[in-house]
């Protein structure tokens, strides 16, 4: 296992800035301060047309009585364990068209989606739900994961790739279900770090998934909201918490796991938190679901400010905000959350540019992209190249998708 810490100290002797940041409050990890018009403005701008999958994502909410039917019809596929077995073939064809294994991602993240969504929706009317079929749906991934945890790049590509068609499959409460779906890569990526049995991993990928379900509870425009939150507003969201809990009781949820993590994931571990809590006081689940989430606010898209790279986001914990979590939680993170994550893209010192479609977990800083721009950003002929095998490449810049564009303003030197 590579010493992550020493990684990130080598990778950043380049960047002698450090970036100035500061762990989001439970505001900002909370509240989409944005209307919703906006949002999907910005989004448009970052889409890519031809792997739109809106149209298949989008979900109507069932009338009451049709609830329990249509979530008894969503049935996961049973190819899935069988897709994730053939990792070879996510890796070459991760969105073709036609490809089985392609589809069955595809129809597995579409379930998901759909479940998590009508749990949320139910959170808003205040009518419980059964967790059960997103409980068993989840289930399977885990259970195929612990088999084959390199599956795990597939999906985590389909994520990315798909974000804005998830994040727009509700117009009120698409990013908390995007949050959803990214927390629970991140749950089982720290799970299987962790080395937890099946039935806490899956624990934990239902916590992450649903501790912030309470934001559901809170009026819309607070959580879209462009300005500054007012201190009445302020107020509403940090009941978040406690209504979530409370909710997820009402659902008949017992599991102490799940209910602690909507309680106490805004809790840390030097006691500064709302609470108070510190140290063992804050559950296991929960303190992992926190660190969890503030990563995930650090490295998220918002409109109205540049997300980090993850290493950014790491060094930030590391250097700024390390007292705040468990020290061994920190480190654990560090090593299951990769510097070039599956989904972004790089350029490499020969100029071309292309997306991380797998980590090579020995050799982190030497994963499989598929090239597809030259140094301008112009079309390529698409091609794999692992860079564990090709020594006299390696990656010079990690970046988003909606940085890509600055590659044209580039001077063209070798024009």
């Amino acid at each position: 296992m590579p010493k992550y810490i020493d990684l990130l100290r080598s990778h950043l002797t380049k960047d002698k800035k450090e970036p100035d940041t500061v762990v989001p409050e439970a505001e900002e990890i909370l509240v989409d301060e944005q209307p919703e018009k906006d949002r999907l403005k910005a989004s448009e701008a970052i889409k890519t047309p031809p792997r739109d999958l809106s149209r298949d994502l989008a979900v109507e909410e069932p009338a009451p009585e049709m609830a329990d039917a249509a979530r008894s019809q969503l049935a996961p596929p049973r190819e899935l364990e069988k897709t994730l077995r053939d990792e070879q073939t996510w890796q070459n064809q991760p969105t073709e068209a036609g490809s089985n294994a392609s589809n069955a991602a595809i129809n597995w993240l579409k379930t998901c989606v759909q479940l998590t969504l009508q749990m949320f929706q139910s959170a808003a009317s205040d009518k419980p739900a059964s967790i059960d079929p997103l409980s068993k749906h989840t289930l399977l991934l885990v259970q195929a994961l612990m088999k084959k945890p390199g599956g795990l790049h597939g999906l985590e590509l389909q994520v990315v790739d798909h974000d804005y068609d998830i994040r727009n499959v509700d117009f009120d409460l698409g990013n908390l279900i995007a949050k959803s779906i990214t927390l629970m890569l991140y749950a089982i990526k720290m799970g299987l770090r962790m080395r937890l049995s099946e039935n806490d991993l899956h624990t934990l990928v239902l916590a992450a998934m649903l501790h912030h379900i309470g934001m559901a509870r809170i009026p819309s425009s607070i959580r879209h909201n462009k300005g500054t939150l007012g201190n009445s507003e302020r107020e509403e969201v940090r009941r978040a918490p406690g209504l979530g809990e409370a909710f997820l009781k009402t659902c008949g949820i017992n599991d102490m796991g799940i209910l602690t993590a909507a309680s106490q994931a805004q809790e840390r571990y030097d006691g500064s938190g709302p609470l108070g809590l510190s140290g063992n006081g804050i559950s296991n689940t929960a303190r992992v679901v926190g660190l969890l989430t503030v990563f995930e606010a650090l490295v998220a898209f918002r409109p109205y400010r540049k997300r980090l790279l993850p290493r950014d986001a790491i060094q930030a914990l590391i250097n700024k905000h390390k007292n705040e979590f468990d020290q061994e939680l920190l480190k654990m993170l560090i090593e299951s959350i990769s510097l070039y994550p599956v989904g972004s893209y790089v350029q490499l010192n020969s100029g071309d540019v292309g997306q991380i479609i797998v980590v090579n977990q020995r050799l982190p800083l030497r994963p499989k992209v598929r090239l597809s721009m030259d140094r301008h950003g112009n079309n390529i002929v698409s091609r794999l190249v692992d860079l564990q095998t090709q020594s006299n490449l390696r990656v010079s810049r990690c970046m988003y998708k909606e940085e890509l564009s600055e590659l044209k303003d580039q001077p063209k030197k070798d024009a």
